[in-house]
């Protein structure tokens, strides 16, 4: 039985488009996993070719502070181990997202 010449030639542009799509997303993803290493290497050696940088969120830590009337709300208030009044849960954020990167 003889398949038509159209169908296989069908199936092996189809199946070539698949190769193609796997080694691009190969590709990208070695990309994205090295561009950080690759940064790092780069300004080490002077070549600090990054002026901006984009945060996808933003970083901080939760603190107990001491507690100060009428700055932060009454319900956070406790009486730490050390005899002094605390304000539990204060944000303390180190870097902030940015909303719209250009």
């Amino acid at each position: 039985m003889e398949i038509p010449a159209i169908e296989t030639e069908t199936k092996v542009r189809r199946n070539a488009a698949r190769i193609r799509v796997r080694v691009v997303s190969l590709l990208i993803n070695v990309v994205r996993i090295t561009a950080v290493m690759r940064g790092a290497v780069l300004y080490k050696l002077g070549l600090d070719l990054v002026t901006d940088r984009v945060m996808r969120r933003s970083y901080g830590i939760a603190t107990n502070v001491p507690f100060r009337r009428g700055h932060h709300p009454e319900s956070a208030r406790y009486l730490d181990i050390d005899g002094t009044m605390r304000c539990r849960d204060v944000m303390h954020w180190y870097v902030h997202k940015v909303l719209n990167p250009i």
